[in-house]
């Protein structure tokens, strides 16, 4: 038995969580009743990805010992991890009725009321657990996180501040007080912070990566690409690719993003070609048949295998592409000719009368509502409100239509409420990136968040018009009302504190003075 609790204890330091389960599953067979043995399985099973399994060995733990708070809390935890946040809020309740003192009962309770969207709830108990443990960067970060979404962009700078002042060896800290002194105090402020952090923390991929967006957004393109070699999504991968080495060898790019990232960064393939190089693309299924068609791939595939039988000389992620190639400067979209352009433009036709007009009110994951372990990576997310934007399209003249990739229920619904005439559902089309280039040349105006149709926008030749939600993806700048990498787009803001307002009447009186008469 204690060499088997050994066993589970130095598989767990080690961060072999499959050697830790193998040992704690023994540990719990031959010994049912060691509650304790089903926490940390619990707790391995939670760290692995794997709540449905880690809420059925916590309720073991609980039904041996009903009072252990730490038991209630890691229950709480598998719950809102498979998407339970109710129940998981109330385990949390239940552990901080045992001891109230418990900072991670009243942090986690925190994490589910804000991704139940109750920012005020969790603004509570971010705060009750900063005042138990201010020196929890977690707690701290999630805080200064809430307040920004809930637009109190000044409390947020002021808590960054502050946690920056309390643990000043923590790059964390440097990295969130960066950003809100870019939104509040300007880009100076932010690379006077930069400047400090850095080389304190010069290995810390987040806060490089924070600093390369940064860069970026406020035009300073050379530096930015070479700081995003050092993003996380890169951090363990093979260093840098040479451009000279390019020559007369088989490179394949593999896909690191979404889809509208490899159609932004292909923009850069055609300065990668070196004599004789042969190029070769690994991306998404989906994108395959576009990526052909943009004739800069000598191959282009999405079946891993396939890239072992190719054998290619040297492999690296599309995404490296600018740095590799020193870019200073905005980069043309890819050019894309559309196929069956007519068809759409019948089809339009009996819908309804021109101008056509799509619009689109969500990209993304929300980074709130997915799981938090075994998570791969961070994600963009935008969101306009659909109300407000039903307000922007009434009574304008023509034929609305919604390209919302996965839309809820309801929502096209709402949106044809809100704007008082039918919007038409052309959602699947998101399924099939040719239809969809076709359909967006078809178009007279586009409307929508930053999205895979945005570059595919670009791509076909035509604009559109960016709902850009606060703070703002680095492509489309810290400000102004363009972006150079998306020349024609025009941009409406959302202010620091939410709010749509002043955005939506722009973006209603543009689209009155060029579609009214």
């Amino acid at each position: 038995m204690n060499q088997l609790v050994q066993q589970a204890q130095d598989a767990l330091q080690q961060g072999d969580l499959e050697r830790a389960a193998h040992a704690l599953n023994q540990l719990v067979s031959l010994s049912p009743r060691d509650h304790g043995a089903w926490y940390w399985l619990a707790v391995v099973h939670l760290r692995s990805g794997r709540p449905d399994i880690a809420i059925r060995a916590i309720g073991r733990a609980i039904s041996l010992d009903r009072r252990n708070p730490d038991y209630h809390n890691a229950h709480g935890v598998a719950l809102a991890e498979a998407g339970e946040y109710d129940e998981a809020i109330q385990c949390f309740r239940k552990a901080i009725r045992i001891r109230p003192v418990l900072t991670d009962g009243h942090y986690n309770l925190g994490k589910s009321l804000h991704k139940q969207g109750r920012l005020g709830e969790a603004l509570e108990a971010y705060g009750r657990a900063r005042k138990l443990d201010p020196q929890r960067s977690d707690v701290r970060e999630s805080l200064g996180r809430a307040l920004l979404q809930a637009g109190q962009v000044a409390q947020a700078h002021r808590e960054y501040s502050e946690f920056a002042r309390d643990l000043p060896d923590d790059p964390v800290a440097a990295g969130c007080l960066a950003l809100t002194a870019a939104l509040v105090e300007g880009a100076s402020s932010a690379q006077g912070v930069y400047d400090r952090a850095i080389p304190r923390f010069p290995l810390d991929h987040r806060l490089r990566w924070g600093y390369a967006r940064f860069l970026l957004s406020t035009g300073r393109f050379a530096e930015g690409w070479r700081e995003s070699l050092r993003r996380p999504t890169r951090a363990n991968r093979l260093p840098p690719l040479d451009r000279a080495a390019f020559a007369n060898k088989m490179v394949l790019l593999e896909q690191e993003q979404g889809i509208g990232d490899v159609l932004f960064f292909c923009r850069f393939v055609r300065q990668a070609r070196q004599a004789g190089t042969r190029l070769a693309l690994r991306c998404d299924a989906k994108l395959v048949p576009i990526a052909l068609r943009l004739e800069l791939f000598d191959e282009v595939f999405s079946d891993p295998a396939h890239a072992e039988s190719l054998g290619p000389d040297l492999v690296g992620p599309l995404d490296d592409l600018p740095a590799i190639l020193g870019v200073h400067s905005a980069a043309k979209s890819v050019q894309l000719k559309p196929q069956r352009t007519g068809e759409w433009s019948e089809r339009l036709a009996r819908l309804g009368p021109a101008p056509y007009l799509a619009v689109t009110w969500r990209a993304g994951t929300d980074n709130t509502r997915i799981p938090e372990f075994a998570r791969p990576t961070d994600f963009m997310y935008k969101e306009a409100s659909i109300a407000e934007l039903g307000r922007v399209l009434k009574g304008l003249p023509g034929t609305l239509l919604a390209v919302q990739r996965h839309p809820g229920p309801e929502e096209i619904a709402a949106l044809s409420a809100a704007a008082g005439r039918t919007v038409h559902d052309f959602c699947a089309l998101n399924e099939d990136l040719e239809g969809m280039s076709g359909l967006l040349c078809a178009l007279d105006d586009y409307v929508g968040v930053s999205n895979t149709n945005m570059h595919l926008m670009a791509a076909v030749g035509g604009t559109a018009r960016v709902l850009l939600p606060f703070p703002p993806d680095w492509r489309w700048m810290l400000e102004g009302d363009e972006s150079p990498w998306f020349p024609g787009f025009r941009i409406y803001r959302q202010t620091p504190d939410k709010d749509w307002s002043r955005a939506m009447e722009r973006l209603r009186r543009d689209l009155l003075e060029k579609w009214r008469a």
